[in-house]
C-alpha cells in the first residue's frame, strides 16, 4: 500500500517529446511497485497538451482541475473536474 499525502506531490517540468507548451509529471506508482499497474500525474499548464500517441496498454484520466480535451480517433471529449 502507499498513501500519498498532498505535501508529497511534487511534478517536475517534463520535456517527452510527446508534450508541447509546459506540462509537468511525477510518477506514483511504477513497476517496482505493481506489476500491471502504473499511476502518472500529469499537470498541463493552460495551452500544454501531448502530439498524438497510443499506448500498448488501457489508460484512465482523471481530471481534478480546469478544463481539457481528450480524444481517440473516434471521438473527442471536454473534461472538467
Amino acid at each position: 500500500m502507499r498513501v500519498l499525502k498532498k505535501h508529497e506531490i511534487n511534478p517536475q517540468p517534463s520535456k517527452r517529446d510527446i508534450f508541447t507548451g509546459n506540462v509537468s509529471a511525477q510518477m506514483v506508482v511504477d513497476s517496482s511497485m505493481a506489476k500491471q499497474f502504473q499511476l502518472n500525474l500529469v499537470k498541463f499548464s493552460a495551452g500544454g497538451r501531448t502530439t498524438w500517441h497510443t499506448h500498448t496498454f488501457e489508460q484512465g484520466l482523471i481530471s481534478i482541475e480546469g478544463k481539457g480535451i481528450v480524444a481517440t480517433e473516434a471521438e473527442e471529449q471536454v473534461v472538467e473536474p
